[in-house]
């Protein structure tokens, strides 16, 4: 067995440092400089993957001894990269979210303890034996991208997000994204896909009806389809119904559904309340900002500046943006970034459905917004509008035994 640090609870061994962190629906999982995965939040589905369907408002080490370099925390599953390349998926299983058809564990809820579901409790290799080099995990659905720059996307194809007319209405098994196209890296969000080309341009496929596509002919694409424009793009993120990305100049452009100011680009209130809120084309994030990391949540996008800075705007509830206040006096929405009520420097910060999560230069991990199950992890329930240290729960270890 391998252990968690025995440390008191709530607090973060300084020998604990982070990589990365995702924020997901109502669970949030990392992986530490070591490789070593920890989920927290929402356990219903086997999300956590620490071996049943517990929840935890502190961390729990993720079951199998694998070595994961990075890790992506969907609605209600999660999916990992490890140093060899191999995906593992985990959690609920009922589109094939996890990517593959042999899981046999079989969940249920509190609510309905007479349904049970397909879902995987502990990692699980995705199938077809592929190395993959990056992965987006999205609400229902996950993609990776190959050493060679195809894209594979597996789950739930609802409007075409899987990115190919030969796909099945769920798949669960990795199918090739059309278009014979090479990515450097995908993203997943609610109901669209993107990715970034080799040659710095981005494709978007699925659900358009708020122009996340970045187009506005069309309300659906099984196929992916190009982003306008000349701009050279380094990295792209899918949200609820919106999608931002980084330039090779570390502008930040965002498009779609820019109902409470998700898209960061300073539309007057006045402009907030028209009938239509959508922006087809990459519109530059309002204040002359340079990023090196962006994250679209549902609702809301976070950022980090070239300097450590971390920045959210779009909708605040639950203080999901992290500006501070509360109640009357925290504001319910910000339309272009707003610094997140911190003195830290990040390295990197991910947006989730109601909260959000980031790691500092020295490799803790900070969360902040709603926290009614526990994903905030710092061993309450109880929501923030400002940065809290992630702790560590030192007797929810799991075994470290592999399952492949």
């Amino acid at each position: 067995m391998s252990l968690a640090p025995r440390v008191a609870a709530g607090q973060v061994p300084d020998s604990l440092a982070f990589l990365t962190v995702s924020a997901g629906g109502f669970h949030t999982c990392a992986v530490t400089r070591q490789g070593v995965a920890y989920c927290w939040g929402n356990g219903f589905y086997g999300e956590l993957g620490a071996g049943d369907t517990v929840s935890s408002n502190l961390p729990r080490q993720v079951a199998g001894g694998y070595r994961f370099v990075t890790v992506g925390a969907g609605r209600f599953h999660t999916c990992g990269l490890t140093a060899d390349s191999i995906a593992y998926c985990w959690g609920g299983n009922w589109y094939g979210q996890v990517g593959t058809d042999s899981v046999t564990d079989r969940c249920v809820t509190a609510k309905e303890p007479q349904k049970p579901f397909a879902c995987s409790l502990r990692p699980r290799a995705v199938a077809g034996g592929r190395h993959f080099a990056a992965l987006g995990v999205g609400a229902q659905h996950s993609c990776g991208v190959t050493g060679s720059g195809e894209a594979y996307c597996w789950g739930a194809n609802g409007a075409g997000v899987l990115g190919s007319d030969a796909a099945p209405a769920m798949a669960m098994v990795p199918i090739l994204v059309a278009g014979d196209l090479r990515f450097r890296s995908v993203s997943a969000g609610l109901n669209h896909s993107c990715g970034v080309t080799m040659g710095g341009s981005i494709y978007c496929w699925g659900l358009n009806k708020d122009n996340q596509l970045g187009n506005d002919s069309l309300d659906v694409s099984k196929s992916p389809l190009a982003v306008p424009g000349s701009v050279t793009f380094v990295s792209v993120t899918a949200g609820g119904a919106h999608t931002c990305a980084i330039a090779s100049d570390t502008t930040a452009y965002c498009w779609g559904e820019f109902e409470h100011g998700r898209l960061g680009i300073g539309e007057s209130f006045a402009e907030h309340f028209k009938q239509k809120h959508h922006q087809a084309l990459p519109a530059s994030v309002d204040g002359g900002i340079r990023f090196r990391s962006l994250s679209a949540g549902g609702v809301h996008t976070c950022g980090v500046s070239t300097s450590g800075q971390a920045y959210c705007w779009g909708d605040n509830l639950e203080g999901r943006l992290g500006t501070g206040g509360s109640g009357f006096t925290a504001r319910k929405w910000n339309t272009k970034p707003a610094a997140v009520k911190s003195d830290l420097l990040f390295t990197m910060i991910s947006a989730g459905d109601y909260h959000s999560c980031g790691v500092t230069t020295e490799g803790t991990v900070y969360c902040w917004g709603g926290n009614g199950a526990g994903q905030l992890g710092n061993g309450t329930t109880k929501g923030s509008h400002k940065p809290l240290r992630v702790g560590i729960a030192p007797t929810l270890a799991t075994d470290s035994s592999r399952d492949r």
